[in-house]
């Protein structure tokens, strides 16, 4: 299969994953088509497209306001640069002859260099003067558009997720499902995204999902050992330790500490049970939102 071919194939999935991934995505995509620049980020966003969702991670690529809103940037650095030296007066003799935007932050620019009319165009990032930076100037970085973009918007998707963490699974056998895009990649089921880098054994995943029922799937039919597992986001619930109902399948973890893991449902509701190794410590319980009140209802009742 041709390379071209292969990261089309890449772009398609990569827009799958974000609408299964994203349930507000589906809806809310929109289509873009760029008028200038490489054929190949052309065919990378008309299969990728849009959602409001990506704009805090990035600029969106035909945006024509992008290289005003820049100038704006550059001369407001200019003005607030306190160093009195005169460094950042012609900071923007530095851009690229030909650039697209990829993203403003409040100190750095990100740039994708098109000067030299590569398919997949070299990035650089340009820092401002409250930065630890000497002075101004592009730093070119190793990895060129495509796969900074697609790194970029995987980090966007943690805005619209419920459920982040970690997940290590030894002797987990799965296709890598962005090879070209995010080496070491692989999405364990449709709703449930997991990027390792670099790939090792045992293998620590980074784990996205939009709720809890969708990682008590996860795990219920995950390939492989899991031996670590952490969350991100804070228990909804701690309770003290009591006997759990032997419906709940089980899972004894080393990492990231020493724990038990219950999985499953719990009053109708989906949950995540921590029981810590340490009896003085409570349990810590995670559900989503709407199942709230049947776990406070059942903990309620069950109090020794």
């Amino acid at each position: 299969m041709g390379e071209e071919r292969q990261l089309e194939l890449e772009f398609c999935e990569l827009h799958r994953l974000f609408r299964a991934t994203v349930p507000r995505c589906a809806s809310a995509w929109q289509p873009v088509e760029l008028q200038a620049g490489s054929s190949l980020l052309a065919l990378f966003w008309r299969h990728v497209g849009w959602f409001d969702g990506f704009e805090g991670a990035l600029t969106r690529p035909d945006d024509e306001a992008a290289p005003a809103e820049l100038s704006a940037m550059l001369e407001q650095w200019r003005t607030s640069d306190e160093r009195g030296d005169g460094s950042y007066d012609r900071v923007h003799e530095l851009l690229p002859a030909r650039y697209r935007v990829i993203s403003l932050g409040d100190e750095t620019v990100t740039l994708a260099d098109e000067t030299g009319g590569e398919l997949d165009p070299p990035v650089a990032v340009l820092y401002g003067p409250s930065t630890d930076a000497e002075g101004p100037g592009l730093e070119r970085l190793p990895q060129n558009y495509l796969a900074t973009v697609t790194a970029l918007l995987l980090e966007s998707v943690q805005f619209e997720t419920v459920v982040k963490g970690t997940l290590t699974v030894r002797g987990l056998l799965r296709p890598e499902v962005l090879p070209s895009l995010l080496p070491g990649s692989v999405c364990l089921d449709e709703a449930c995204l997991l990027a390792c880098s670099p790939p090792s054994e045992p293998t620590l995943f980074e784990l996205r999902a939009s709720s809890v029922a969708q990682v008590v799937e996860l795990l219920k039919q995950i390939e492989g050992e899991v031996v670590g597992f952490a969350l991100h986001s804070a228990p909804v619930r701690r309770a003290r330790q009591l006997e759990l109902p032997a419906s709940l399948r089980r899972l004894e973890l080393g990492y990231p500490m020493p724990c038990t893991l219950y999985f499953g449902e719990l009053a109708g509701a989906p949950v995540l049970v921590t029981r810590p190794r340490e009896a003085r410590d409570p349990l810590e319980i995670r559900c989503d939102s709407a199942h709230v009140a049947a776990v406070d209802q059942w903990f309620a009742s069950n109090r020794p």
